[in-house]
Formats: C-alpha cells, sequence, structure tokens
C-alpha cells in the first residue's frame, strides 16, 4: 500500500466541505449516503481499489455532517502504521429509518455545526439506497367514496357533466337521499344564496268522475227527456308561495278540463266539452298588498247558469272575468282599498253582455271585533240589443268576528241606473255571508244577495235576484259528514231601455242533501238534488230532480 500526498488530500476535504456548506445554504437537499465504516479512514486509498475522483471524494466527506445542515472540514488525523479500529460513539437522535433499515455501521464523530441561515424547512430523511422514484397507488373502495358526502368539485373524468344530476352526485353518496342531502344541507351551502329553498312550490292533481241521473235535462215544464249523465273532469293547480292562507306573495295556476255524455239516444248530439282555466296571484310590500286574477271558462250544456233559470232549458255559455284590487294600510285601524272588474258574458243563443266596474273605499276597526266602511262604485254595461248603461253604487260594508266560532260580513247600500233609453232607477243592493262553527264537527252558513243583472232573454230588461242559501254540515266518524244545503230566489224585471213593459216574475227553490267520505287521497259523494222554477205563465216553469255519486281522487 502507498500513501497519498497529505497536501493534496486536505485540499480535497477542504473544497468538499465548502460545497456541502454551499448547498445547504440554499436549500438543496442532501442525500445521506452509505457511512465509511470504522475500520477505515477517509484518508486511506487501497492500491487495490480504483483512485477516487473528486466528486467521490466529496460526496463521502458530504456524510459525515448533519441531514439538512452544512458539515465542516473533519480535524484530519495522524496517520497510524495500520488502521485502528475508532470505536463508533452514540448514535444521533433522529427519525427512525425508514423499512428496510440499512445494516448497522459506524459513523464518524459529527462536528458541531456551524451557525447558518434557516432553512425554509426540514427536509424529511432520505430513504435508503438505491433511491427509486415508486409509484403511490390509491384505490376508491366503496367505503372511502360514501363516507363523505359533503358538496366537492369534481374534477378529471367527472368534471364534464352532462347536466344531469347524477353525473355529480353518485360519486359523493350511496343514495338518492343522501344526495339530495349532501347537496342542498343548509350547513353546505352557509353564505350562497339558495332561492330554491325559500321557494315553496306546491302541485295538485285531481281527477273525478261522476254519474247522475236527471229526469228533466232541458228543464222544461212538460215533455221531459231524462237521462243518465257520465262527467269525467281532470285539474291541475300549480301554485308558488302563501297560496293556502293568501297572507303573503303566491302565483297560482289552475286548469280543468271536463267531459259530459249522455246516455239517451235522443242527446247523442248534446255530448261537449266543457273547460276552465284561472290565473291569480299577490303581492305583499309593506303596508301594500296587491292582487290580480283572470279566468275563462266553457260551459256547454250547463244547466245551473243563472240563465238556465230564466230561459227554462240548458245554456252554452263562455266568459271571461278579470280583477284588480289594492290594499294600503294607513295605519294599523284604518285600511284604503281599491279595485277593479270585467265580465264578459257570450251566450249560443242568448243576449250578450259585457260589464266593467272601479271600486275605492276604506275599512276602519271599530273595535277589536268589528270593522266597518264605506265604498263607492262606478261601472258600465254593454249588452246586445239595448246599448249602454252607466250605474254607480254606495255601499256601508260591515266585518264582525265575534267570536273565532262566528263570522259575518255584509254590505248593503244603493244601486243608481241610467239607461240610455228610458228613465234612471234606482234599487236597493246588499250582499252577506255568515258562518258559525257550533262545534268541531258542526258548521252552519249562510248567504244572501240583492243584485242587478242585464237579463239574457229579454232585450232591454235587467234581472233583479233577490235571494238566500243555507246549509248545514254534520262530521260522522272522523271521516264522514252529512250536509243540506237550500235556498229560495225571487226573480224579477225591471225596464232598462225596453220598447215593450213586461210584468214577470219567478220563484226559484232548491234542496240538495249530501252524504261524502273524506279520505286522504279519496273523497266520495253521494247526493240528491231538487229545484223547481214557479211562476204564473204556465208555458214558464219546471221541476228537476237528480240523483248522483261522485268519486274524487287527489295528488
Amino acid at each position: 500500500m502507498r500513501r497519498t500526498k497529505r497536501p493534496i488530500q486536505q485540499i480535497s476535504n477542504l473544497a468538499g466541505a465548502c460545497a456541502v456548506i454551499v448547498a445547504a445554504s440554499v436549500g438543496f437537499p442532501v442525500r445521506a449516503q452509505e457511512q465509511p465504516s470504522a475500520t477505515s479512514t477517509p484518508d486511506i486509498q487501497n492500491d487495490d481499489e480504483a483512485p477516487l475522483s473528486a466528486r467521490e471524494r466529496m460526496e463521502r466527506r458530504r456524510a459525515g455532517g448533519a441531514l439538512g445542515t452544512p458539515a465542516t472540514t473533519p480535524t484530519p488525523t495522524t496517520p497510524a502504521p495500520a488502521p485502528t479500529p475508532t470505536p463508533a460513539p452514540a448514535p444521533q437522535a433522529t427519525e427512525p429509518a425508514p423499512t428496510p433499515p440499512p445494516a448497522p455501521k459506524a459513523e464518524m464523530p459529527a462536528p458541531a455545526p456551524t451557525p447558518a441561515p434557516a432553512a425554509p424547512e426540514e427536509a424529511p430523511p432520505a430513504e435508503p439506497q438505491p433511491v427509486a422514484s415508486q409509484p403511490i397507488v390509491k384505490e376508491d373502495t366503496p367505503d372511502d367514496v360514501v363516507a363523505s358526502p359533503s358538496i366537492r368539485v369534481p374534477s378529471g373524468r367527472y368534471g364534464k357533466s352532462t347536466g344531469h344530476l347524477s353525473n355529480v352526485t353518485r360519486h359523493y353518496s350511496a343514495d338518492s337521499k343522501n344526495a339530495k342531502a349532501s347537496i342542498f344541507d343548509g350547513k353546505h351551502m352557509e353564505g350562497i344564496s339558495n332561492p330554491v329553498a325559500d321557494l315553496n312550490i306546491n302541485v295538485t292533481v285531481r281527477a273525478s268522475t261522476e254519474a247522475l241521473y236527471d229526469d228533466n235535462v232541458f228543464l222544461r215544464p212538460s215533455g221531459e227527456i231524462s237521462s243518465w249523465v257520465f262527467i269525467q273532469t281532470l285539474g291541475i293547480n300549480v301554485a308558488l308561495g302563501d297560496y293556502e292562507s293568501r297572507e303573503g306573495n303566491y302565483l297560482a295556476l289552475d286548469y280543468s278540463p271536463a267531459y259530459v255524455y249522455y246516455e239517451a239516444d235522443e242527446l247523442s248530439d248534446d255530448d261537449n266539452f266543457a273547460q276552465s282555466v284561472t290565473l291569480e296571484g299577490q303581492v305583499v310590500t309593506g303596508r301594500l298588498k296587491v292582487g290580480a286574477s283572470a279566468g275563462y271558462s266553457v260551459r256547454e250544456g250547463s244547466s245551473a247558469d243563472l240563465g238556465a233559470v230564466e230561459v227554462n232549458d240548458r245554456v252554452d255559455l263562455s266568459s271571461f272575468q278579470a280583477g284588480v284590487n289594492a290594499q294600503y294600510d294607513v295605519s294599523d285601524r284604518t285600511a284604503i282599498i281599491l279595485s277593479g272588474d270585467y265580465l264578459d258574458r257570450d251566450y249560443d243563443r242568448f243576449i250578450d253582455s259585457q260589464t266593467w266596474s272601479a271600486r275605492a273605499g276604506f275599512m276602519t276597526s271599530i273595535s277589536p271585533k268589528v270593522q266597518m266602511g264605506l265604498t263607492g262604485a262606478y261601472g258600465q254595461v254593454d249588452a246586445d240589443e239595448r246599448g249602454k248603461e252607466d250605474f254607480q253604487q254606495a255601499l256601508l260594508v260591515l266585518n264582525y268576528q265575534a267570536t273565532s266560532r262566528i263570522s259575518l260580513v255584509a254590505n248593503a247600500g244603493v244601486d243608481f241606473r241610467q239607461p240610455s233609453r228610458g228613465d234612471d232607477y234606482e234599487n236597493f243592493v246588499f250582499g252577506l255571508s255568515g258562518q258559525w262553527n257550533v262545534t268541531d264537527g258542526t258548521t252552519i252558513a249562510l248567504e244572501g244577495h240583492r243584485n242587478v243583472e242585464p237579463s239574457a232573454i229579454l232585450p232591454g230588461q235587467n234581472l233583479i235576484l233577490t235571494g238566500v242559501t243555507a246549509g248545514v254540515t254534520q262530521r260522522l266518524f272522523e271521516r264522514f259528514t252529512l250536509g243540506v244545503k237550500g235556498g229560495y230566489d225571487k226573480v224579477t224585471y225591471e225596464d232598462a231601455g225596453a220598447t215593450v213593459e213586461l210584468d214577470r216574475d219567478y220563484d226559484y227553490y232548491f234542496v240538495r242533501p249530501s252524504l261524502t267520505y273524506t279520505g286522504r287521497w279519496v273523497d266520495v259523494e253521494l247526493y240528491y238534488l231538487f229545484r223547481s222554477l214557479e211562476s204564473d205563465n204556465s208555458l214558464i216553469g219546471f221541476d228537476n230532480n237528480q240523483v248522483g255519486i261522485r268519486v274524487g281522487v287527489t295528488f
């Protein structure tokens, strides 16, 4: 063996230490190398080994410093005639070596580190040599995917959504219930406006089948025609907002078509299709409440209209009505009320008419149970074959809430008319509506009226209809309700520019008992209806009996 020259070796050691200091000061990770054996020294090289390059010698000197800190130049040792084993000091307190650990070897005593600028962060412990790049593979198990149903932004292959909700939610929840909760749960939406959560949408679908026997379909005084009548009705109601109580904002659309079929052969051409559609809404802001409604209906062969009573026949009628109303609360006790209405009646064989009116008034609280007010109206009637007629009304209005079980709404006043032909005239008019909830299962209702309407069969005549209707319902066995309803109307006529004066009046009354079963989804009604129109003229009048059953389903 031959020894290397000491000056050259010292210069090499110094260069290696400087390189380590520079690398550590800039944060370059220093990889731990295999420590030299205790039986050899860094200054001795065997003749049998290949000469070491300066870089290899630098790497060997670098191992003598602490990981992540610059190493100082080791103090050269005095060469001995023979290598003397140097006992290894106690190992430094470092993190456990990764598995598998290298074979235990003696380390050179680490000199005390010199102060140096702090590195950005301590480098993790180096893995044992040889260093190889091993890919980390993590399999997505079902438990890993479903464990957290919180909202996450899809990326990669889940980032391209086709618009279907399942493309996003199916990777974050086990079923549709969890999927809905993970997306719409309020705790995941803090700070984000969610209009869907505040929007109350109610969709109601209904259907009914009615079968009845009518002994006088055309309401004739003689030569009656009887038949079984079948009515199929569908309906859908879409409501947004506070539609049930109508105290807040809401918007509702209702559509109901019906088909009427007659079993009698002589009435095969009278089968018809009826329908109605209604749109209504309301906006409440502060002290102001504004509402509006519009509706259109087609009733072919209807015998319940006012014209049916007047003409003693079935009536084909198309009607359109619209209205707007506003209420402004001046104070907690007083409110100003404005409204407008329009009604268009289009008969198939009789006199058409259009009526519009505008109303204004106020209501004030006299006591916690009584409200009173005044309203005034101005309007116009335009009927075929008679021209236009202006009218005005002055009404006193009363709202009375005696108790939580008794309520009454009434108005009364004077109606003034100015026909285009003939003399002006006036009539007393009133309206009445009351209800008394005697017990939790017993209710009594009352309605009264005196109205002025254009005649559907007599040109230049107005029909004055004065009547009252009362009804009682009694709940039986929770789901059954027994009820009876009856009414009376006095029909008189008044000249509104007619060329021929007529003296005609009728008495009309009806009674309708019923038994109703109300279930969760289904309701069934059995009923009987008797109605009669009496007159001094033997050619006018009828008696009519109907008995029927109606089955309705609501979703």
